[in-house]
């Protein structure tokens, strides 16, 4: 077993963003050209159905691809395909959780990494085989079953932020540095990826995932040599009363140095029953506010992983080549990094200084970022030139 670094704090630090950014960057490396390999496997069953006798040998332009049957089936198994990844998440969240609590977080970490990559490769296989009829296109929905072995992407992240709170006494005082720090970094993964895309795809639809499968191995050995097997549980708490204090031990009955007697640990690291989690969702929904907020992150996730049908969407209604559509991507990232990381910070800071309350302002910088959520998309569903979609993106 591989040691861990003996300086936890810097180093582990410098170790999650790096494993976010290049997490970031090879989910988003694949999406375009997963999109373009479902839709020439779609396309070459279509033709051999309706060019009987014709040799495929030689491929098929990919503007012949636009035709409105192949769309439909493109979208249809992308619909059902972003449906379905969502579950793995859903339904091992809590399980994934308790197993990094107790056995810690770099196993739970290399499961979901080795879970995208399974599932990766069951869509190239599967695409790569239905050229010779050996397998239907649809049978790719099959590769969210790889998802359950780690939960995904969602528990992925989730123990990357888990791990970036965990580390060092700084905890309370630069939290919020190394999380927006973080957000940045992630966007610079998603910056970074539509270059690649526009560039490789004319070359081979294959090497985007080629170079993806390289960053998956990347990824799985930075795990295995720099995260800790496993992080200690200790909560830093300044000026907190000596351990042995008689105090602490009558109104705690514990240690007060973040650790657990033996029982309770024990029943901290059960794995809840299904109708335990049911029945503490159902108590929190009768939180009229609480089930608000969840229903508006609901409704907000949908809009946003509508996102991921624009590219093909582009592709269709404008008869663009995929190796144009990335591009959109990157102008909506780069725009995200300017307002998250210059003007919204700025005009936050300009609104202070006129005395506002930070309530006032967070409101109003909410709805003002709904009214142009709102604006971009009837902009895109209305756009009649590349030009308009991209502005609306």
């Amino acid at each position: 077993m591989p040691r861990a670094p003996r300086d936890s704090g810097l180093q582990l630090v410098v170790t999650v963003y790096i494993l976010s950014y290049m997490f970031r960057l090879v989910n988003e490396l694949q999406n375009v050209p997963r999109i373009r390999l479902l839709e020439r496997a779609v396309c070459e069953v279509y033709y051999r159905k309706h060019l009987t006798g014709t040799s495929l040998t030689d491929g098929i332009p990919e503007l012949r691809c636009k035709n409105p049957t192949i769309q439909n089936e493109v979208v249809l198994i992308m619909g059902w395909k972003i449906s379905l990844d969502a579950l793995p998440g859903i339904l091992t969240g809590t399980y994934f959780g308790v197993l990094a609590d107790k056995y810690g977080r770099r196993p739970v970490l290399m499961l979901s990494c080795l879970g995208e990559l399974l599932s990766l490769l069951s869509v190239m296989f599967i695409c790569l085989f239905d050229a010779f009829d050996i397998f239907p296109v649809r049978l790719t929905l099959l590769s969210t079953f790889f998802l359950m072995l780690g939960g995904g992407g969602r528990i992925f992240s989730s123990i990357i932020q888990t791990l970036l709170a965990e580390i060092g006494e700084e905890l309370t005082q630069r939290r919020t540095r190394r999380f927006y720090q973080l957000a940045a970094i992630e966007m610079l993964g998603n910056l970074s990826a539509p270059p690649i895309e526009a560039w490789t795809i004319p070359v081979s639809v294959w090497l985007p995932f080629c170079i993806t499968l390289a960053l998956y191995l990347l990824v799985l050995v930075t795990i295995w040599f720099l995260v800790p097997p496993k992080v200690k549980q200790r909560i830093p708490i300044k000026n907190q009363p000596s351990p042995d204090s008689s105090v602490t031990q009558n109104l705690l009955g514990r240690p007060c140095d973040g650790t657990l007697p033996e029982s309770e640990e024990n029943h901290a690291f059960a794995i809840p029953s299904a109708s335990t989690m049911w029945e503490e969702v159902w108590e929190l929904l009768k939180n009229k506010t609480i089930a608000m907020l969840l229903f508006v992150t609901f409704a907000k996730r949908i809009g946003f992983l509508s996102e991921a049908f624009f590219p093909q969407y582009a592709s269709e209604f404008f008869h663009m080549l995929y190796s144009q559509t990335p591009w959109f991507s990157w102008a909506n990232y780069a725009g995200s990094m300017l307002s998250q990381g210059v003007l919204l910070p700025q005009l936050t800071s300009w609104l202070l200084r006129q005395s506002l309350e930070q309530i006032s302002i967070d409101v109003g910088l909410i709805e003002m970022n709904l009214g142009l959520l709102s604006i971009g998309y009837a902009a895109v569903w209305l756009a009649f030139s590349p030009v308009l979609f991209g502005i609306g993106r």
